[in-house]
């Protein structure tokens, strides 16, 4: 099953002059500067210069090993230098660095101005070095580092951090200095002075919440106000499992190998944003450029949906290998919109947009932060085309998990994961009784939160519980419930009810305005089968059916039910499926 749930929010990616939001590459009138550079042995590695304020961008692959040198048309007047991996990752941002000797630090430079030829270019770990001898162009996101004795200087953010760190004691001690990071703007720009432009920063605020789960809001880190805004991934991740076959961290029992098998076998992803039926002309283009990412890249695992114009309704689709039956020869791309894309291969969503659905069949060490895919297109058949960066900030890999289901007489299900046909499948839904004083079904469930996969070079854990997120009863029979007329008592102290009206953001799933919804306030944190990590809430279903003009059944299983967890900021959300029924 693949759908969106109940609203949808399309995120464009840049297609020429389609007219959608996210930037497309340097114009012609600035692509006569050039970008030059020598690395060494870093075949299969890309090169990205990305503008400062309007995000267009270009980029190059390295061909050969040894010694090679690198030409990049200038994508606008100030601009930064990313490396990407082989393998699909982000890899770093390249800086340089000039000496101040008398106040005993040193000033980084993580943007350049102009066209310049930045000399030998050295990947360490997790950034690449400039060494230019000039100090021309090196004008634009200045930040500055402590150079104690015995120093190792270095940017703060990183291709391995991805941008998760908290700022707060950095911007501290580089204002004192009186050089503090300047605030840039745009898609190229830093805005949190991390080292990472936001294009590629998963968590672009400042205080560690990755940008799918933070609201639109602005915060204050020491003298310098940091927006929290950002532009977020065009890329959704969504996964569906039955209790029975349901996996979450925090559960006793689930392995790493679990929850790969069951993601291998579970996960969706799909590109939103892309133009509608009406808007492809037959010169268009649209190809996906992966870097060797497992899921996408020629030879790998990726299964695309054939959506054949459908989306959001539900039901199994057929799919077919991507990009291996919609490679375009002559990049060895995936081709999602042209002559070289299976038929039906993309499907409709909110305002007649479309949608390119990916099945990844890939582990969570395959699939995740982090992970770069460029949208490129032509409007011209493929004699031009443009490069738009695109990076996944994370994906569902477990689904919420029900502990407890019990109801107003005391009567309670437990649930055992692993086992066969657990209370809450088909062959043994969750059995709940009326309240004897009122005659309505009054539901309390207890469940720990879903789990993304830690950040490891920001000192995460494997799993990590995932905060801030929006919480969804889906009842079998009527549709979403509204959580705030009917949600009765046992609110835990994270959870909150809020009226979406009251929410920025772009959540994919919400009751109608003045309905409600549960809120989770608590930020990502390590996962832990603790008790005291546990959510609940109770229910009266009784009077959901009534309002909805049903009734509600008796004797007999519900159709099945979800409670879905979905971001507040990103179209990603996560469900676990049962099945209820109400006894005398």
């Amino acid at each position: 099953m693949h759908r969106h749930g109940l609203r949808i929010v399309a995120l464009g990616v840049a297609i020429g002059s389609l007219g959608l939001v996210v930037p497309s590459t340097h114009s012609s009138a600035i692509a006569a500067s050039r970008i030059t550079g020598r690395v060494h042995n870093l075949r299969g590695w890309t090169v990205v210069a990305l503008a400062i304020g309007s995000g267009r961008t270009s980029q190059e692959t390295i061909r050969y090993s040894g010694d090679v040198m690198f030409s990049l048309a200038q994508p606008g007047p100030t601009w930064t230098l990313h490396f990407i991996t082989p393998k699909g990752r982000y890899g770093g941002e390249v800086v340089a660095a000039t000496p101040f000797t008398m106040a005993r630090y040193t000033v980084f430079h993580t943007g350049f101005s102009g066209p310049l030829n930045l000399g030998a270019v050295t990947m360490h770990s997790t950034y690449g070095f400039a060494t230019t001898s000039t100090t021309r162009g090196l004008v634009a996101n200045r930040w500055a580092f402590s150079a104690g004795k015995g120093a190792t200087l270095r940017p703060a953010g990183n291709g391995k951090n991805l941008g998760l760190t908290s700022l707060t004691a950095l911007l501290a001690a580089v204002a004192k200095r009186g050089h503090p990071c300047p605030s840039s703007r745009g898609l190229g720009g830093d805005p949190d002075c991390s080292g990472v432009a936001a294009l590629f920063n998963i968590a672009p605020s400042g205080n560690k919440v990755l940008a799918a789960l933070q609201p639109q809001s602005t915060s204050r880190v020491t003298s310098h106000t940091v927006s929290t805004t950002s532009t977020v991934s065009p890329w959704m991740s969504q996964l569906f499992l039955y209790v029975d076959h349901a996996v979450n961290a925090d559960v006793h029992g689930v392995t790493t190998a679990s929850i790969d098998q069951t993601l291998e076998s579970s996960l969706n992803i799909k590109l939103l944003g892309l133009p509608s039926v009406s808007s492809i002309t037959p010169a268009l283009r649209v190809d996906l450029n992966c870097y060797g990412l497992s899921f996408c890249s020629d030879g790998g695992s990726g299964q695309a949906v054939l959506e054949n114009g459908q989306a959001g309704l539900g039901g199994t689709f057929s799919t077919t290998p991507f990009p291996g039956t919609a490679l375009n020869m002559s990049n060895l791309f995936g081709e999602i919109i042209g002559p070289s894309a299976p038929a039906g291969l993309l499907g409709t969503t909110t305002g007649g947009l479309q949608e390119f659905s990916l099945n990844p069949v890939a582990p969570s060490s395959e699939v995740g932060s982090g992970d770069v895919i460029t949208v490129t297109s032509s409007t011209d058949g493929g004699s031009t085309w443009q490069q738009t960066p695109t990076t996944i900030q994370f994906v569902f890999v477990t689904v919420p998990a029900i502990t407890t289901v019990s109801d107003s007489t005391g009567y309670s299900n437990s649930v055992t994961y692993g086992s066969l046909n657990p209370l809450g499948s088909a062959a043994q839904p969750f059995i709940l009784h009326p309240d004897p004083s009122t005659g309505h079904v009054i539901a309390t469930f207890h469940f720990f939160r879903p789990q993304r996969a830690g950040v490891a070079g920001a000192g995460e854990p494997p799993w990590m519980d995932i905060g801030h997120l929006w919480y969804v009863l889906n009842l079998g029979g009527v549709g979403s419930c509204s959580l705030g007329s009917y949600v009765t008592s046992s609110l835990s102290p994270t959870l909150s009810l809020v009226d979406p009206q009251t929410l920025q953001g772009s959540g994919a799933s919400a009751p109608p305005p003045g309905a409600g919804m549960l809120v989770d306030s608590s930020n990502d944190h390590a996962a832990t089968n603790a008790p005291s990590n546990e959510l609940s809430f109770s229910i009266d279903m009784t009077r959901c059916f009534l309002d909805a003009g049903k009734t509600l059944p008796v004797g007999t299983p519900f159709p099945a039910t979800d409670l879905e967890a979905a971001s507040p900021n990103s179209p990603d959300h996560a469900n676990e499926q049962f099945w209820m029924e109400v006894l005398p």
